[in-house]
């Protein structure tokens, strides 16, 4: 329960009314501050360790003094309470709350600490003095001296990874009421153009505090701030721009959808990665919503010398003739994004020779993390992946140990939707296998310990994994889903919030059981889960593996994919099918009991040669393969039969040597007391 006594510590004087708070140093690195900012609330600093809001977020009820949060980095950070309403919490119940933060999800925030917000007009004021930056800024740019100071863009010195050391640059500050709530950069040409941002701090959306405004009637969306800032510096006020092409999160969705009349426009680059990532954004927000502006072909100068074709809307405003008046034009001749897929013959062929021009071969998108089944089954985009076996076989080991590949190999997020474990039991399961920590149950205390010891060091192999890669993982354990339209929502949130490429529902079966059916019976009930989420991966462009249970045949069967409990038609909506078979270890006979006088214990009931067997697929011939099976490690790999019996050997000779120890100290007991006995 929360501690209430914490928010009733002193409180300094406040400042008064319509004066703005600066973000005091030891706030700077406060998330439940940032997300107070991001937000656009007005807030006052209370006392050293807490700000006050104006309104509180929850009630909707104003005035000074009643919603206080604890803004001290550290363990308390974000805790907050309404004095009036009575809710209180910590910041992922108030980002639950505001529609921020998908009830059920696990989401590890931001990745790493925040970095300390740099000094944004000392950063103004080196920009101001420096030649070559003004110079690329109004030359190249076209920027105006009034937008450059209204927008407060700097200049520094930034460390790039991928260039190895520190270059000059430009700097972005995202401003709302003054205070700068997240930091972009640039370099400065002619180095090589790299990107870098605020580490630890939540990507808003350029410009963004303008949807603050339910009264707002249209905006239009476009790549970056420069766009943005071209934009401005013309007049066209009502303009957003996304950080990157290829973001990912995108939490303020739930501003967008409580301004139920907005209009929104999507300008993005002339070139396909732009209308592509145009076409994603658009399945985002409401495709229903969304029209698309197609810039005129206009040519700009080339570094060669000569000219190029023009793409992106600070270009057009810089070489093509744009102006406010042309912007107007353009958006009343927008058309609607294309929402059932049909294309013309034309359009059709011009797409696929870019993308042909782009490969370096014609093979899968996505390729299997194991060579041998990869060269049986590869995925494309759009594509859903079946998955079955009879229990305990380890369909959720082998679905994990792809969703981690592909997140980690690809850079593209994923979600994992259990209804069988928890997220926390699905957490220590991941890092169990990114860590290879082996996770035993043991129910010796020293053991146990020990244990304990080496997955706090699993966690930070883990967490480093985490922040060092493009990739995020989530986990999702729906509890509160009632209804299967329930289901299908946290699925399009976690798209839409998330940006997730990667779904992996397990299982199909289950799902069906713990939502009511009605009037379905449980065939159609399994066709529609099935459809819908088939619907929904065509419709936002993911990839999904869905995990499916059988029913049961005759012992010493294998499974198949014709084996799928319920609605026949689940085979028929899936793109590939795989089907997980082990072999089960005989059990001692009570012959052999009595002929072993003892019986060695074992945690395995299955053999570790997993046969995989690609059923269906719509791309390739399928086939067998067999996998090596570590359940204790939670990971599939190769198999590689010497390597696995060295592995058996080493443990049997453990056991032997531990049933040896143990042997000698029954011996000597009773040598001991046979003495004793001798001497009495």
């Amino acid at each position: 329960m929360l501690e209430l006594q914490l928010f009733h510590r002193y409180t300094r004087a406040l400042p008064t009314s319509g004066e703005m708070m600066q973000v005091p140093v030891e706030f700077q690195t406060s998330k439940g501050l940032q997300y107070i900012l991001s937000k656009g609330w007005q807030w006052k600093q209370s006392d050293s360790e807490r700000i006050q809001t104006e309104t509180c977020p929850v009630c909707k009820k104003a005035g000074w003094g009643h919603f206080y949060m604890v803004c001290e980095p550290g363990k308390r950070d974000g805790l907050w309470q309404c004095m009036r309403c009575g809710k209180s919490g910590h910041l992922n119940a108030l980002k639950e709350e505001m529609g921020d933060k998908i009830q059920y999800v696990g989401d590890f925030g931001t990745k790493g600490d925040s970095e300390q917000m740099p000094n944004i007009e000392q950063m103004h004021e080196e920009l101001l003095a420096n030649e070559d930056a003004m110079d690329y800024l109004v030359n190249t740019r076209g920027f105006s001296l009034e937008i450059i100071k209204q927008q407060k863009i700097g200049f520094g010195k930034r460390f790039f990874k991928k260039l190895g050391g520190e270059k000059l640059c430009i700097s972005y500050p995202y401003l709302i009421d003054g205070n700068a709530v997240f930091v972009h950069w640039r370099t400065l040409p002619p180095t090589q153009k790299e990107f870098s941002s605020l580490k630890g701090w939540e990507a808003p959306l350029y410009n963004g505090h303008i949807l603050n405004d339910e009264s707002l009637k249209e905006v239009s969306f476009v790549e970056g701030e420069a766009n943005v800032i071209a934009a401005l510096d013309h007049g066209v006020k009502d303009i957003v721009g996304v950080p990157g092409a290829n973001f990912k999160k995108a939490m303020w969705l739930e501003q967008l959808d409580k301004i139920e009349e907005l209009k929104i426009y999507i300008c993005y680059d002339k070139d396909q990665v732009g209308q592509k990532a145009a076409q994603t954004l658009a399945s985002r927000i409401g495709i229903n919503r969304c029209y698309k502006i197609i810039l005129p072909d206009f040519e700009i100068p080339s570094d060669e010398g000569g000219t190029k074709k023009g793409k992106d809307l600070n270009e057009w405003f810089q070489h093509g003739g744009g102006s406010a008046e042309k912007w107007e034009t353009l958006k009343a001749q927008a058309p609607k994004f294309d929402v059932d897929g049909v294309t013309n013959i034309d359009d059709g062929l011009d797409r696929f020779e870019e993308e042909l021009n782009g490969k370096t071969g014609m093979m899968p998108k996505y390729m299997m993390p194991w060579p041998s089944l990869g060269d049986k089954l590869g995925l494309e985009e759009g594509d859903i992946l079946d998955i079955i076996a009879y229990e305990k076989i380890g369909k959720t080991t082998f679905g994990l140990n792809l969703m981690e590949y592909f997140v980690d190999q690809y850079g593209e997020d994923g979600i994992i939707i259990c209804l069988e474990m928890s997220n926390d039991r699905m957490i220590r399961k991941w890092v169990s296998h990114v860590s290879q920590v082996a996770d035993k149950v043991t129910f010796d205390p020293v053991e146990a310990a020990a244990l304990n010891e080496k997955f706090k060091e699993g966690v930070k192999v883990a967490r480093a994994k985490h922040h060092n890669r493009p990739g995020n993982l989530y986990f999702c354990y729906p509890k509160g889903v009632k209804t299967l339209d329930d289901f299908f929502k946290l699925v399009t949130d976690c798209i839409r919030r998330y940006g997730v490429k990667w779904i992996m529902v397990d299982n199909l079966q289950l799902l069906a059981g713990r939502v009511p059916r009605g009037t379905h019976s449980r065939m159609e009930h399994l066709d529609r889960i099935s459809k819908g989420l088939q619907g929904l991966n065509k419709d936002y462009g993911t990839q999904m593996i869905r995990i499916l249970q059988p029913h049961r045949n005759g012992n010493d069967e294998l499974c198949t994919m014709n084996d799928v409990d319920g609605s026949a038609s689940l085979a028929k909506d899936c793109d590939a099918g795989i089907s997980l078979n082990r072999s089960k270890k005989p059990e001692m006979s009570s012959q052999a009991l009595a002929t072993e006088g003892m019986v060695m214990s074992s945690d395995a009931s299955f053999d570790r040669k997993l046969l995989v067997t690609v059923d269906i697929t719509r791309y390739s011939a399928g086939g067998q393969c067999t996998l090596d099976y570590v359940g204790e490690t939670s990971t599939v790999r190769e198999y590689n039969h010497a390597q696995i019996k060295a592995e058996e050997a080493k443990i049997k000779s453990n056991i032997l040597n531990e049933v040896k120890d143990v042997s000698q100290l029954t011996t000597s007991a009773g040598t001991e007391g046979a003495s004793a006995q001798s001497e009495i």
